[in-house]
């Protein structure tokens, strides 16, 4: 587990044994950044990630990721798998940007509407 005491959200890394303890700070410090930086936009309750290393030809591992993005409202979800733990994590994460600013946007739109409809 990773110890995160930045971000508001509660993060939860499932098996981050899997990672190499050299990249083990890195990666603590990108999914902060990503956290720190999203909880402004959406409302993150609790982020849940599973790391999983398939297997290993010679000193490359392939790696999966899942995440749970839970808000209050919504549960976004998305993974990825490759060779770099890092552009694992990165293509996961872009996922769940992607998602959650597509979600802002269109409840930005129902409640303009909604705000049109209420002056006419």
């Amino acid at each position: 587990m990773f110890d995160f005491g930045g971000p508001k959200a509660s993060i939860e890394v499932e098996h981050a044994s899997e990672i190499d303890e050299y990249d083990r700070p890195r990666m603590d410090a990108y999914i902060k950044s990503f956290v720190g930086k999203y909880e402004e936009i959406i409302p993150i309750k609790r982020l849940v990630i599973n790391i999983k290393r398939h297997r290993s030809e010679g000193t490359r591992s392939k790696y999966s990721m899942n995440a749970a993005l839970y808000t209050g409202q919504e549960v976004f979800r998305n993974k990825s798998f490759g060779w770099d733990v890092f552009a694992v994590a990165d293509d996961m994460m872009i996922g769940l940007r992607k998602q959650a600013i597509k979600e802002k946007a269109k409840s930005r739109t129902i409640s303009r509407t909604k705000v049109r409809r209420a002056k006419n």
